[in-house]
């Protein structure tokens, strides 16, 4: 399966950020059904974090076809839903998009992702610095500053109110 093997290359750093959000932007889904049940299996725990933001990264450019989806035993898919669930407005805006960084905003809700084995340190979006939001990796408010730190293959989920 196309998604299988280009999830997995992400994951395994085979292909940088930039080229599987081009590839997932432009990728073909005819079998939903197809879809859906490789998602809800794909729960391997290995490589946790880099699969989760393999995972986000999909599900900004295919959020349609995870509606519906039983979560019950998929790690992924359960966390996924937790910090989705207050999204009123899909419309998914890319503010920036490196080789191993992503910063979206949907909504009120801000995804900063760092798909890299190394720290990094992002500027923020100017309407984010100094600004205090809820983190839902977090659950608790964060005091933001004008850079943010993302320790290696970690995701923030910011919502500002």
């Amino acid at each position: 399966m196309v998604i299988q093997n280009l999830l997995e290359d992400f994951v395994n750093l085979k292909i940088d950020l930039i080229d599987y959000l081009l590839k997932i932007e432009h990728l073909e889904i005819n079998d939903k059904t197809a879809f859906q049940n490789f998602i809800i299996s794909y729960k391997e725990t290995t490589k946790m974090d880099e699969k989760m933001n393999a995972l986000l990264i999909l599900w900004f450019c295919k959020h349609e076809l995870f509606k519906d989806l039983k979560k019950n035993n998929n790690p992924y898919l359960n966390y996924l839903n937790d910090l989705t669930r207050n999204i009123k407005n899909m419309y998914v805006e890319f503010l920036e998009v490196g080789k191993h960084n992503l910063v979206t905003r949907i909504d009120t809700f801000y995804f900063i992702i760092n798909q890299n084995n190394k720290d990094i340190t992002i500027i923020l979006p100017p309407e984010l610095q100094d600004k205090v939001v809820f983190c839902y990796n977090c659950n608790d408010e964060m005091a933001l500053k004008k850079e943010l730190t993302l320790p290696e293959f970690s995701f923030y989920a910011l919502c500002i109110e």
